[in-house]
């Protein structure tokens, strides 16, 4: 005897060192070459001969092939890891036993890695090679789980007592059977026993004569009812036995053994549904026979087997061609193939139950049937653990398959009602299932898991879809495949919808093919790292190149460590993508994207996070590709080298696509925050962002608007200014661009503007920016800034310069059409800079404090005005009664560079009007001292020998501190060279207008250096005379000198005035108020009152008011004389002597001496009297009129003669009234 043989089932499961379960066959003695099953030639079993039909050897796995992956995102290299070759197991030879066809397994082809890229989309999986197969039949109703029959467990075989065949007693003439209820005595053959007993008896083996006999009968039949049995194992060696009864029993000790190779054991072709019960086969330990089958059920219907137990077997259960077979209980082991049915069979499928086979090849197949299931079975070992062929409803339920190649196998054009496989468990080296071409497949609760080391090989799938369509996978775990769930290229079926699971991958978790309105929710991707020791996989491929129409709804993805999460090609135009509630967590190492929208069409992404390694290598939140019409909410970005990105295209596309619509996006520890590439209307509001490059960024689009965003960044450098890749918002070749209510700190720009127009930035704060705060534009038009709050910043407030290339369709043009208004600038060191020819720029109705260098500077710039605007400014060590050694000013002139492609470095067109100015200034300065060459041709070798102006710059209507510089000039101001020669100045000369309406803080103008005007207010400090234009408002300071002689005449008392005007080089407007006082009134006086307010004058304690006009032809030095009647208060109180005062503020007095009235009565003139030496009304030449107490020599009878109206005191004839009109006036002749 030999001894028992440890099987599979021992201890053939061991594990690998990464954790996996590997599965092997031990051999042990001779029975190890029960493994080694042969084909041979056999007669078919109608004439009593053996074959066992066995299915043809499975296809090889094919490699993939297609396109190179883009650049962009590279794809992992080729592994040298070989593909999955084709079984070495021998397979039985063609016979005419009813068998299995050879099958199309399903088998995945070979793909190129779906690297996602923004340019080129992803290379996909090939379709399935058409294979032949039979026409597929009506698909049956599936049968549940818990309708399949009761398992019979099968008995354990012990190999210890089997022999090999010349150990066992030739039995052919040998008395060893008996059959009944009791035993008899006497015994018959096992022949005679088969051919005798009754129907439904027993016939027993007599062990007396051993326990292994053997026949050379060709076949044994029965036709009846039977059970065999024995006291003890015995093992009847036999070709087969024919059954074509009812039922056919087994007990425990029985077990059948070939006597040659190819032999179908028990051959069933009962008319009625036959049971056969206990069947043991076990091999020839000694000389093992191959391909055998264990039980053959041919045509049969509703066939059971139960309890099938079979050892070194090639074939367990041939289903051949029956119908509704029913497996139970089965217990196969080193089998070539466990249960097989014909490829062609069409019948309603078996039902197999609680089976435990342990294969080589195939564990069970059922070829075309319908609604077979497969329930509580385990298969180990198997090429195709369950192959599907062209079956149609299969159903598969706990069940278990370790140690395959491939799992479950669908022939790849099987088009019938797909199967249910629920609670199964797959470990696989190539192929966790495949569904083939059918439809409504149903895989829920399946755990699959690769056998073997990492490979990015093709074929190595965990669920193929294939083909198949409306396709339902529902709390499914695949690991450790190159692809998790794979649907073909072209696969545009019916949706597939995938929840509840969890995958990882080589290269993609899922890819939908085609698939229309796919559905996954609530699934977590893991990435793996591939036998490279990288990290390459896609959580979900939404279609690929070569078929790109798929589109998804993702819900509740959670990709962790992946390359990607969700991809769209850029080939896939489609409608209908969503991706919502998603968390992307990209691995380290990789350069990948959260979400590719790829081309498609109104995508959607709400609600989404994606976690990054960092920075480098580049990756990317979320892309929107080449997708149109986007829309984007409430997502999150954060450590990766760009938040949001869309591709730009080579060259300048005349079509742009629809931008996306971003709100609510939280950007954070990202290069860039949002990029938009040649779209139209994309937007971006309601978000905040943080990183250390750019904060909103774009290329060629029209229509942006970026409202309610703010910026933090973490990248702004001094050292690089401008820094293109340091901005709030910047953009290139962009026409139309909105942005409102930004927000930006520590960047080095707050808009960068190149080549774009047409731009309305409104409501910005902008601080602790180290380049150009608020702006830096080259070739820039259209630009209004308005409501801008920029402080406390390192660099400059704006530099409006050239776009320096004219590279088709680029231009080389300077910026202009510029302005900013309503806005504050505090803090900023630096102003705004105009060079190069910047044009039309207005800045208007701002304040600014804080500028320490200038506020703007044109270098040179044309139509420039500064107008409204509240600017404090000191420039350092500034002292205002000292000409400065440069001009530089708030609003500065000069000649840094040329104007662009010229040899001239002036200016023209500069207004500086109605501004405001506080601080010691300079304000207002022109030309240039300084020598420095830049080496440039775009600038003069010499910017003091260039001339600064074409014409002269006005200065009007402005407000002036008393004591600060209002304007200075330097020696180039209107003279030098200049490749243009126009000369508009004023006179030729004149660099500055500055005569009208300005406030100087002085009623007399201001104090020119030069020649010594002294106005008492701002300073200008010109190098020339003719240089600057201001008003010379007084010959010092203003004065008036009051004298007179008092006397009396026959008509009266009366007062000859001589009054002198100093310090005034033009007559005042209004008249002079001679105003009379008694010596205590006019001590205590209000010095304050208006001249021209006589009711306060009077109220104050004047006794008399009178107005002198001054002479319509009063020139400096002419003394004004007249005479007025003295007012009768003073007649009637002689003790009280008058004092007059002459106010036009300044004011004099002059005190009557005594006696002046006492000397003489003064008689009263008649009423309307002459006054000697006057003319007119009494008064005398010159006045205008009188008020107050009755004059002597007027008969008045208390009535006063009203007082003309008096303009206004002296000074506020300089200082209280300007014009607002701005004009130029004639020059006022200088000495």
């Amino acid at each position: 005897m030999l001894a028992r043989q440890r099987t599979c089932s021992d201890d053939s499961k061991q594990r690998s060192p990464g954790g996996s379960t590997s599965t092997r066959v031990t051999a042990v003695g001779v029975l190890a070459l029960a493994l080694l099953v042969a084909p041979t030639t056999a007669a078919s079993a109608a004439d009593g001969t053996d074959h066992d039909g066995a299915p043809a050897a499975t296809q090889a796995l094919a490699e993939p092939g297609g396109a190179a992956d883009p650049a962009e995102e590279p794809a992992p290299e080729a592994s040298e890891e070989p593909a999955p070759e084709v079984s070495d197991a021998p397979v039985p030879e063609a016979s005419d036993d009813p068998v299995p066809e050879e099958s199309d397994d399903p088998v995945p082809e070979e793909s190129d890695d779906p690297v996602p890229e923004a340019s080129a989309p992803p290379v996909a999986f090939q379709p399935p090679i058409a294979a032949e197969t039979a026409e597929p039949v009506a698909p049956a109703e599936p049968i549940a789980a818990s309708a399949a029959p009761a398992a019979v467990v099968a008995a354990a075989i012990a190999p210890e007592a089997l022999v090999g065949f010349d150990d066992a007693v030739l039995a052919d003439s040998l008395a060893i059977a008996w059959y009944g209820e009791t035993d008899p005595g006497t015994r018959v053959t096992f022949l005679t026993a088969l051919a005798q007993a009754p129907a439904g008896s027993t016939i027993h083996i007599d062990n007396t004569p051993g326990t292994a006999f053997r026949f050379t009968t060709a076949a044994f039949a029965r036709s009846q009812p039977v059970t065999i049995d024995a006291a003890q194992q015995t093992q009847l060696f036999f070709a087969r036995l024919n059954f074509t009864g009812d039922a056919l029993t087994f007990t425990p000790n029985i077990v059948l053994t070939p006597t040659a190779n190819s032999q179908i054991t028990v051959n069933v072709t009962s008319t009625s549904p036959p049971t056969i019960t206990g069947l043991q086969v076990a091999n020839d330990p000694v000389t093992p026979r191959t391909g055998g089958t264990a039980v053959n059920l041919n045509a049969t219907v509703g066939a059971t087997v139960a309890g099938l137990t079979t050892l070194g077997i090639a074939t367990g259960a041939n289903l051949a061609t029956s119908s509704g077979a029913n497996v139970t209980g089965a217990s196969i082991t080193g089998a070539t193939n466990g249960i097989i049915t014909t490829a062609a069979n069409a019948s309603p499928g078996a039902q197999v139950a609680g089976a435990v086979i342990e294969a080589a090849t195939l564990g069970i197949s059922l070829g075309a049937t319908t609604g077979a299931s497969i329930i509580g079975t385990t298969i180990t070992g198997a090429v195709n653990g369950i192959t599907l062929l062209n079956s149609s409803g299969a159903t598969i339920a706990d069940t278990t398959l370790t140690g395959v190649t491939n799992g479950v196998v669908t022939t790849a054009t099987n088009a019938g009602q797909g199967a249910q496989v629920s609670g199964v468990v797959i470990e696989a080296a190539t192929l966790g299932i495949s569904l083939g071409a059918t439809t409504g497949a149903s895989i829920s609760d399946v755990e699959i898991t690769r056998l073997g080391d990492p490979t990015t090989n093709a074929g190595i799938l965990g669920i193929n879809v294939a083909n198949a369509s409306a396709v339902t996978i529902v709390g499914a775990t695949v690991q450790g495949f190159r692809s998790a769930v794979l649907v073909a290229a072209a696969n545009n079926a019916a949706p597939l919808v995938i929840t509840g699971s969890e995958f990882d991958g080589f290269v993609t978790g899922i890819s939908i093919g085609s698939t229309v309105d796919a559905v996954v929710t609530d699934v977590t991707v893991r990435g793996r790292t591939n036998a490279a020791g990288a990290i390459t996989t896609i959580a979900v491929e939404i279609s690929t190149n070569a078929s790109p129409t798929g589109s998804a709804t993702v819900t509740g993805l959670r990709a962790e460590g992946v390359r990607s999460g969700v991809v769209v090609p850029v080939a896939n135009t489609s409608a209908g993508i969503r991706v919502e509630d998603s968390e992307v967590t990209i691995a380290p190492g990789t350069s990948g994207f959260g979400v590719n929208l790829g081309g498609a069409s109104q995508p959607v992404v709400q609600d989404v996070t994606v976690t990054g390694p960092g920075t480098a290598p580049t990756n990317t939140g979320i892309t929107t590709a080449r997708s149109n019409g986007a829309t984007i909410d409430r997502v999150v970005v954060d450590a990766l080298t760009n938040g949001i990105f869309s591709t730009r295209v080579a060259g300048f596309p005349a079509d742009r696509l629809a931008g996306p619509t971003i709100t609510n996006a939280t950007i954070t520890d990202v290069v860039v925050g949002v990029y938009f590439g040649q779209t139209d209307g994309a937007v971006l509001r309601d978000s905040v962002i943080t990183g250390s490059g750019d904060g909103v960024f774009g290329h060629e689009n029209e229509n942006v608007t970026v409202e309610r965003v703010s910026y933090t960044s973490t990248g702004g450098s001094q050292t690089v200014c401008p820094s293109g890749q340091n901005s709030v918002v910047r953009f290139y070749y962009t026409n139309g661009l909105a942005v409102s209510e930004v927000a930006g700190a520590g960047a080095s720009q707050g808009l960068y503007l190149d080549m774009t127009t047409r731009v309305v930035a409104e409501h910005l704060e902008f601080s602790g920016m180290t380049c150009w705060a608020l702006a830096y534009a080259e070739g820039a038009t259209g630009v209004v800034i308005r409501d801008a709050f920029v402080h406390d910043n390192l660099g400059g407030i704006a530099n409006f310069t050239m776009n320096p290339t004219a590279t088709p369709p680029d231009q080389r043009i300077v910026s202009s059409d510029i302005l900013i208004e309503d806005s504050t600038f505090a803090t900023t060191p630096v102003g705004i800079h105009l060079p190069l020819g910047a044009f039309d720029v207005t800045f208007r109705n701002n304040s600014v404090s804080g500028a320490t260098s200038h506020v703007i500077t044109a270098q040179p710039a044309h139509d420039v005005t500064v107008e409204g605007n509240r600017i404090d400014f000191t420039a350092p060590g500034a002292d205002p009664a000292v000409p400065p050694a440069t001009p530089q000013a708030a609003i500065f002139v000069t000649t840094t560079w040329f104007n662009l492609d010229t040899q001239s470095a002036s200016s023209s067109g500069i207004s500086v009007v109605d501004n405001v100015f506080t601080g010691d200034g300079p304000f207002v300065g022109v030309g240039s001292v300084s020598t420095v060459d830049l080496g440039t041709p775009l600038a003069p070798p010499n910017p003091s020998a260039e001339r600064t102006l074409r014409d002269t710059v006005e200065v009007s209507g402005n407000a002036f501190p008393t004591d600060s510089t209002a304007i200075v000039t330097v020696a180039n101001a209107e003279q030098g060279e200049d490749a243009d020669a126009t000369n508009e100045l004023i006179d030729g000369v004149v660099a500055v207008d500055a005569r009208d309406a300005n406030d100087w803080g002085s009623e007399c103008g201001p104090r020119e250096t030069l020649t010594g005007y002294d106005g008492g207010g701002a300073y200008i400090h010109p190098v020339a005379a003719t240089q600057v234009l201001y008003p010379q408002l007084c010959d010092g300071e203003p004065a008036i000198e009051v004298s007179g002689i008092p006397h009396c005449t026959p008509t009266g008392g009366y007062f000859d005035y001589r009054i002198l005007l100093t310090g005034y080089i033009q007559a005042p407007a209004g008249p002079i108020a001679l105003i009379w006082w008694s010596d205590e009134t006019y001590l205590a006086r209000d010095t304050t009152i208006d001249p021209a307010d006589t009711e306060a004058l009077l109220a104050d304690g004047a006794f008399g008011v009178d107005d002198v006009a001054v002479p319509s032809d009063w020139a400096p030095g002419q003394e004004i004389t007249g005479t007025v009647g003295i007012p009768m208060y003073f007649h009637d109180h002689l003790d009280v002597l008058p004092t007059v005062e002459a106010r036009i503020n300044p004011s004099d007095a002059f005190r009557f001496p005594q006696p002046d009235l006492a000397s003489e009565p003064c008689a009263a003139p008649t009423n309307g009297g002459t006054v000697p030496g006057g003319t007119g009304v009494p008064g005398g030449a010159g006045v205008a009129g009188s008020t107050g107490v009755a004059a002597t020599g007027v008969e008045t009878g208390g009535a006063t003669w009203l007082a003309l109206a008096v303009l206004g005191a002296g000074t506020l004839l300089l200082s209280g009234h300007r014009r607002t009109s701005r004009r130029r006036t004639r020059p006022i002749s200088r000495p």
